[in-house]
């Protein structure tokens, strides 16, 4: 599948709907996944490209990467839900993939090739694996990178919540506009300039969003409305709050928001490896999966 020492990549972009978070519009997806396998020396030899709402190119691409000898050996996207937004999707188009020798990359979850993790047993590594070191997938060159466990989790969720707070208290000297989402976006963007060369994080922004709004709700005594989610919580509270009153509510939230993510990594380690030793097949995978979700939702339906 190899072209000299160079590898192959297709590159997948769906433009996002209106209505969806954190949307990444469609040329960005491009000029990111092609910037991405530059870097990577891979050599971009297809482009598949879906509306809002389409998934011809996507089925089209999947008949190209399975019906017969791959003409890549990567899938690019910029994030995972842009390949597919379902688990159930996700494992079953991502193992069809890998059973005839395609792996997807994220581009902004630094989704590792599967065959370049050292005893690793193939899984890509998420948020709570234990460190790896990493090779580029054209090269093979080793990159060492640190991926967060409970402690250092933690650590990123107490330092970029104060960050945020500081930001907010400085916003607001000067009178200029903030949310909590591009507050926590630039602290975590300071936190990963000042962090230790190959440190990678697995604990994201939206996470933090959600959990501040479990503190809110928690500790502060803030009422979610019917069908309001964690995050939209701590937004709607953010903007209707004195911002000094933000900050110091996000400085006091820290130390039990990073206890909450220490415990929360800490299990999803447990579960890994216990699914891991467990060595399930695709159908029990995806059994697992529906059970989790239909108890999250009735946990849920309870709640409210």
């Amino acid at each position: 599948m190899e072209t000299g020492t160079r590898k192959r990549a297709a590159i997948y972009v769906r433009e996002p709907a209106r209505a969806m978070r954190d949307r990444i519009d469609a040329r960005e997806q491009v000029e990111e996944t092609v910037d991405y396998c530059r870097e990577m020396d891979l050599d971009v030899v297809a482009r598949y490209e879906d509306e809002a709402g389409s998934r011809e190119a996507f089925r089209r691409m999947m008949e190209d990467a399975t019906g017969g000898e791959a003409p890549f050996d990567f899938v690019v996207v910029s994030k995972s839900v842009y390949f597919a937004v379902q688990v159930e999707e996700a494992i079953l188009e991502g193992n069809r993939l890998k059973a005839n020798g395609v792996e997807v990359l994220s581009v902004r979850e630094k989704r590792v090739p599967e065959d370049q993790h050292p005893g690793s047993g193939g899984e890509n590594q998420e948020i709570g694996k234990s460190p790896q070191h990493d090779r580029n997938p054209a090269t093979g060159s080793m990159q060492t990178t640190d991926y967060s466990d409970a402690a250092s989790n933690a650590r990123y969720a107490s330092t970029v919540l104060v960050k945020t707070a500081d930001i907010i208290d400085r916003a607001s000297r000067k009178s200029d506009p903030w949310t909590l989402d591009d507050t926590l976006r630039q602290a975590t963007s300071e936190y990963d300039r000042e962090a230790a060369a190959g440190t990678k994080r697995r604990y994201g922004v939206i996470p933090l969003v959600k959990a501040v709004g479990r503190y809110l709700e928690d500790h502060a005594g803030i009422q979610r409305e019917p069908d309001e989610r964690e995050e939209t919580l701590a937004r709607r509270w953010c903007d209707s709050t004195d911002a000094e009153k933000v900050a110091a509510t996000l400085r006091n939230a820290a130390p039990a928001i990073a206890e909450e993510v220490r415990t929360q990594t800490a299990q999803q380690e447990a579960a890994l490896e216990k699914l891991d030793a467990a060595n399930l097949s695709e159908k029990e995978v995806l059994e697992l999966v529906r059970e989790v979700r239909a108890e999250r939702m009735g946990r849920r339906s309870c709640e409210s």
